[in-house]
């Protein structure tokens, strides 16, 4: 988006929340939160920790821990 003020054009770029895609145009260079979800981490995908326990190895309870990316 351009902004003409007098002889000078300003851009302004659209910014998306990885979070609740929400989209927006910000008012200041620097973007704080989500205007919609209130997150701080709206510049970070979401990760949704997965725990799950094996008790197969040697009669020991193995815990697993792995990340997955939330999808939408």
């Amino acid at each position: 988006m351009f902004i003409n003020e007098g002889n000078m054009k300003i851009e302004i770029n659209q910014v998306t929340c990885e979070r609740c895609k929400h989209k927006w145009y910000p008012r200041s260079p620097e973007v704080v939160i989500c205007p919609k979800c209130k997150s701080p981490y709206w510049d970070k995908k979401k990760v949704r920790l997965t725990k799950t326990v094996n008790v197969k190895k040697g009669g020991k309870n193995v815990v697993e821990v792995t990340f997955v990316p939330d999808e939408g």
